[in-house]
C-alpha cells in the first residue's frame, strides 16, 4: 500500500471497457489515483500531459499496440523513467524479448488475480529508486525462432523481467499442485466412502478424508435424529473449546438455511456466530461452511468445514464441497440399505436361534435377496453398458424368470401414438405366439394394469375371463399371471407381464422384488427411447440442414437458366475428385456443401447483370466478381457452414495469383477450391450456352491442360484429367 504522503497515480490502458473499469475499481481501494485511456495514442498524449507514476497497459489494442506505447514512452526524455507493466494473454518467449526490446519493466499473463497486480505495483515502486540510480546500459543479441532481437535495457529491468516471469510460473505451479492436491483428495474421498458400510463409518470416513483436501483446517459431522435434531457424531482438529458436549448444536444460520430449503448445496455466511459465540474470542476459527448430506432426497445430517485461514472457501472450493456431499450421501443411501438388509438378515438369524424349523427357510430367504441384488447389479450393469435396448430387456426377463421362479415372462411397450401396448422383447415361451401382442389401454388384464397404474394379478388364468389372449397363448398351460405397469418419471412405458404354468406362492417381499425390476425395466425403457429420440432429432436436424442446402442450390438454378443442373454435376464430379485426392469421408461432407453453394453469392448480384444476354461492361464485371465476397458474408456468420466455406470464396482464384477476390496464389488457395475450379470450368465448356455450343470433351481436356500453371493446380489437373472419362461415363 502507498504511503498516504506519497501522490500515486496509475494509468490503466485498456480498450475494452469492462475490463478497464474492473482494473480501475481494484487499483483504487488500494490507496492509489486512476487515470485511464482506451488506447495507446490517447495514453501517451494523457501521460505528457500529466505524467503518472505507473502505467500499466494491455498489448493488444487498436492503433498503437502496448509495445508501441511503451517504446514511445521510453523514448521521451520526460517519460522514460515511468515504470510500464505489460498486462496480456501471450506468454511466449518472443514476447518478453519484444517487452525487453521496447523497454517494459515488467510482464503480467492473463487471467491473473488482483492481488498478484497489486504485488507487482508495489514491487516497482519499492524498487523505483534503485532504477533510477542505475545509468548503466547493456545490450545483448538474442536468437529465438529464426530471428535476432537485439536488447538494450538496464539491468533493474531485465531483473524485473525475469522476476515477473518467474514469479508468475510459480504462481501457476502453485496453482496446478492445488489442483492436483484437490483431485487426490476427491479420490481418497470417494475410496474411502466406497469401503465404509455402515452409517457412522460413512461419517467418520467422510470427515478424514475431507480434512486431507487443500485448505480444510478443522470440521465436525452432525446427524439428524428421529426428532430432526442436530447431534455431532464425529469431530477432527476442533480446540478443545469446540468440543465440549453441545458447544456445536447450538442455533446455526447456516444449517437453518440448508434444513429449511433456502439453501442448495452449500451454506457459509460471514455474520455466523456459531464458532465464536461462547469463547471468548481465544479460539482460531471464527468461519465454517455446511454441505447438507442428503439420503432418499433427505437432509440426514451436515458436514462443517473449516476453511483457509482468512475462513473463507473460494467458488471452486464451494464446488469441491457440494460433490464431496453428493458423494456421501450417495455413500449413506447405500449404507442405509445395507443396513436395512443387515436387519432383516439379523431378524431372520434370531428367528433362527428360536424356531429351527424356519432355519432352511430364513437361509432360503436370505439367499434370495442376496441374489436379487445381484440380479440387480447386473440389470443396472446392463442398463449402464450398453445402449441396445434389445439385449438389456431380455437380460433383466432372465433374472425376472430365475429369480422369481416364474415360467415366462414378456415386456409390452407402450405405443404412444395408437396406445397400444406391443411385445418388445419375451422369455420362457414353448412358441413365439406371444410376440403378436397388440393390446389397447384398459383392454385385458395388461391394458388395465397400464391404464390404472397398478400391479394386476390372475392366480387362475385360464378362468380369468378379463384375459383376451387365452386363445393366442393355446398350450402355454399357463396358471398364474401378474401384469406389473412400467413407469418412469410419471410416464407410462409399458408393462411387464409374468406368467407360471403352476400356482406362484408369493409374499410381500416377492412382490417388492417385482416391482423393483419393473422399475428397473422403466428405468432402461426410459433411457433407450431418450437416446433413441435424441439420436433422431439430431439425425432430422443433419437432414434439414442437407436439404435447406439443396434447396438454395436449386433456387440459385432456377434464376441462372443459364447454368440449370449444372450445380448437382459439378458437386457430383468434385467430391469423385476429391475422393481420389485423398479426402476423408468428413472432409468431402464440407467439400460437398461448398460445391452446393458455390454460387450462393451470385443472389446477391443484380438480375439486370446476371441474366444479361450480351457481353457484361468491365463495371458489370466490377460487381460481378463481388459473389465470393457475398459468399462469404452470408455463410461466415453460419458455423455449421463455415467448414464449407473454401469453395464460394475462393474457386475463382487462379494458381498464378490472377484469381479473384483476393489474388491467392498456388498452395494459398484451399486445396477444395482448386479442385473445385478445374471440375467448374470442365463442365461450363462441354455444356451449352447461348452464346456458344458444348466443346467435345477433347477439346475440354487441351484447354484444361492449356490452364496448367496458369489458372490450375498442376497435380490436381493431372488427377482430374485420369479421372474426365470415369466421370464423363460414370
Amino acid at each position: 500500500m502507498a504511503s498516504p504522503e506519497a501522490k500515486i497515480e496509475i494509468l490503466i490502458v485498456e480498450d475494452s471497457p469492462t475490463q478497464a473499469e474492473q482494473l480501475k475499481h481494484l487499483i483504487i481501494a488500494s490507496g492509489y489515483e486512476v487515470l485511464v485511456a482506451t488506447n495507446g495514442k490517447e495514453a501517451l498524449e494523457l501521460a505528457r500531459r500529466r505524467k503518472p507514476t505507473i502505467i500499466v497497459s494491455d498489448i493488444v489494442m487498436p492503433g498503437m499496440d502496448g509495445y508501441a506505447l511503451c517504446k514511445e514512452i521510453k523514448s521521451d526524455e520526460t517519460l522514460r523513467d515511468t515504470p510500464v507493466i505489460l498486462v496480456t494473454a501471450l506468454s511466449g518467449p518472443e514476447d518478453v524479448f519484444k517487452g525487453l526490446e521496447c523497454g517494459a519493466d515488467n510482464f503480467i499473463r492473463k487471467p491473473y488475480e488482483g492481488k498478484y497486480l497489486l504485488a507487482r505495483i508495489e514491487y516497482i515502486l519499492t524498487n523505483r529508486e534503485l532504477g533510477a540510480r542505475e545509468k548503466l546500459r547493456m545490450g545483448v543479441e538474442i536468437s529465438l525462432g529464426g530471428r535476432s532481437y537485439f536488447i538494450t535495457a538496464q539491468r533493474q529491468q531485465i531483473l524485473d523481467l525475469l522476476i515477473s516471469t518467474y514469479d508468475e510460473a510459480v504462481h501457476l505451479n502453485d496453482k496446478l499442485n492445488r489442483s492436483l492436491l484437490t483431485l487426490n483428495g476427491l479420490y481418497h474421498v470417494a475410496a474411502g466412502l466406497n469401503q465404509a458400510t455402515t452409517q457412522s463409518e460413512v461419517y467418520r470416513t467422510s470427515l478424514e478424508r475431507a480434512l486431507e483436501l487443500p485448505g480444510v483446517q478443522a470440521g465436525w459431522v452432525s446427524a439428524r435424529d428421529e426428532s430432526s435434531a442436530l447431534h455431532v457424531v464425529a469431530s477432527r482438529g476442533l480446540p478443545p473449546e469446540l468440543e465440549a458436549p453441545g458447544r456445536l448444536e447450538r442455533d446455526c444460520p447456516c444449517h437453518r438455511a440448508l434444513l429449511a430449503g433456502d439453501a442448495e448445496g452449500f451454506a457459509s455466511f460471514p455474520d455466523c456466530d456459531l464458532l465464536g459465540r461462547g469463547a471468548g474470542g481465544s479460539q482460531p476459527f471464527h468461519l465454517h461452511a455446511s454441505v447438507p448430506l442428503r439420503a432418499n432426497d433427505q437432509v440426514v445430517g451436515i458436514l462443517d468445514l473449516i476453511g483457509p485461514e482468512d475462513g473463507a472457501f473460494s467458488d471452486d472450493d464451494e464446488k469441491i464441497l457440494v460433490s464431496i456431499g453428493n458423494q456421501v450421501g450417495i455413500a449413506l443411501e447405500r449404507a442405509l440399505l445395507r443396513e436395512h438388509l443387515e436387519k432383516i438378515v439379523e431378524e431372520r438369524t434370531f428367528l433362527l436361534t428360536a424356531e429351527i424349523a424356519e432355519r432352511k427357510r430364513a437361509e432360503q430367504e436370505i439367499q434370495n435377496q442376496l441374489q436379487r441384488l445381484g440380479s440387480l447389479r447386473s440389470i443396472d450393469v446392463a442398463i449402464t453398458s450398453s445402449l441396445d435396448l434389445h439385449v438389456t430387456l431380455n437380460i433383466l426377463l432372465e433374472q425376472v424368470t430365475s429369480r422369481l421362479g416364474a415360467d415366462a415372462a414378456d415386456l409390452l411397450l407402450l405405443n404412444p401414438h395408437l396406445q397400444t401396448l406391443e411385445c418388445s422383447a419375451d422369455h420362457g415361451f414353448r412358441t413365439e405366439a406371444i410376440r403378436l401382442t397388440r393390446v389397447r389401454l384398459g383392454e385385458c388384464i395388461a391394458g388395465r394394469a397400464a391404464l390404472e397404474r397398478r400391479i394386476v394379478s390372475a392366480p387362475d388364468l385360464p378362468r380369468e375371463p378379463a384375459f383376451s389372449r387365452a386363445r393366442l397363448l393355446a398350450g402355454e398351460e399357463f396358471v398364474a399371471y401378474f401384469a406389473v405397469p412400467l413407469i418412469a418419471k410419471g410416464q407410462v412405458k409399458g408393462v411387464l407381464e409374468i406368467f407360471n404354468r403352476a400356482p406362484l406362492n408369493v409374499g410381500r417381499e416377492w412382490i417388492e422384488f417385482l416391482e423393483a425390476l419393473a422399475g428397473q425395466a422403466a428405468i432402461a425403457i426410459d433411457s433407450s427411447q431418450l437416446f433413441e429420440n435424441l439420436e433422431h432429432s439430431n439425425v432430422e436436424l443433419v437432414l434439414a440442414y442437407e436439404a435447406t442446402i439443396e434447396g438454395w442450390s436449386r433456387a440459385l438454378d432456377l434464376r441462372d437458366k443459364e447454368t440449370e443442373g449444372h450445380t448437382q454435376r459439378v458437386t457430383e464430379a468434385t467430391v469423385r475428385l476429391a475422393r481420389a485426392m485423398g479426402f476423408t469421408d468428413a472432409e468431402l461432407v464440407h467439400v460437398r456443401r461448398g460445391a452446393l453453394l458455390h454460387d450462393i453469392g451470385k443472389m446477391g448480384i443484380p438480375d439486370r447483370i446476371l441474366l444479361k444476354p450480351d457481353k457484361l461492361t468491365p463495371e458489370e464485371w466490377e460487381v460481378m466478381r463481388k459473389h465470393p465476397d457475398y459468399a462469404f458474408e452470408m455463410l461466415s456468420p453460419i458455423a455449421y457452414l463455415r467448414p464449407a466455406l473454401d469453395i464460394p470464396y475462393c474457386h475463382h482464384e487462379k494458381w498464378d495469383g490472377s484469381g479473384y477476390p483476393r489474388g491467392l496464389k498456388g498452395e494459398q488457395i484451399p486445396l477444395s477450391a482448386r479442385l473445385f475450379a478445374l471440375v467448374d470450368v470442365w463442365d461450363a465448356l462441354r455444356s451449352d450456352r447461348p452464346y456458344r455450343p458444348a466443346w467435345p470433351e477433347e477439346r475440354v481436356a487441351e484447354q484444361i491442360r492449356a490452364g496448367v500453371g496458369t489458372h490450375f493446380d498442376p497435380q490436381a489437373a493431372e488427377a482430374f484429367l485420369k479421372l474426365i472419362g470415369q466421370i464423363t461415363h460414370g
